[in-house]
């Protein structure tokens, strides 16, 4: 990994075009390049400054990467592992992949946070202990201890590193695996791109 520090945008595509040839050069195969970027602006420039094949690039802005469900999925479940009061994150990922943590179990713990001003996170933990069906109180353990662990496995790893491991030990590689043809192939391909 390399970090550069660019004076403008266009410092910045150039340094980032500079590296792709530099890869070709040595070897290295066009389709096993991958440019995240912050914003539309930065796809702008950097189109403008791949002269040779932009048509290999156009592919890449049809859906927007971050906009992938299967994106949104792997990034919840790293904000949750940062931050067990997202809510928003903790919704998404609590049964997914499927652990039988159904509609009605999840309107009791909005019902909890909401009467306790809470977190989603600590109002599972309080229906934990009290009084959730057998069942889903399992299921939701299970799910809370799989955020516990995987925030003390990936605590001093470097970033590219958390983000392998909570994809691939939180069941969402697995997850998509199991989805049909080419679709589900789609996705696993997605999780591990980046």
């Amino acid at each position: 990994m390399k970090l550069y520090a660019a004076f403008n945008e266009r410092d910045e595509a150039d340094f980032v075009v500079n590296r792709i040839r530099e890869w070709v050069d040595r070897g290295g195969a066009r389709r096993e390049v991958a440019v995240l970027y912050r914003s539309n602006a930065q796809s702008r420039r950097l189109r403008r400054s791949v002269p040779e094949r932009p048509h290999a690039l156009s592919r890449l802005w049809g859906l927007r990467f971050f906009e992938r469900a299967e994106i949104k999925d792997a990034l919840a479940y790293l904000r949750l592992v940062a931050s067990r009061a997202d809510d928003t994150s903790f919704e998404r990922v609590v049964n997914l992949p499927t652990r039988g943590i159904g509609a009605k179990t999840l309107d009791t713990l909005r019902d909890m946070a909401r009467a306790g001003g809470t977190s989603l996170w600590m109002a599972a933990g309080m229906a934990v202990q009290s009084g959730l069906a057998q069942r889903a109180a399992l299921a939701l353990q299970s799910f809370l201890q799989l955020i516990e662990r995987l925030g003390r496995e990936v605590a001093g790893l470097e970033l590219h590193e958390q983000v392998d491991h909570v994809i691939q030990m939180s069941g969402l590689i697995e997850h998509f695996k199991k989805e049909r043809g080419e679709r589900g192939e789609g996705r696993v391909r997605t999780c591990w791109s980046w």
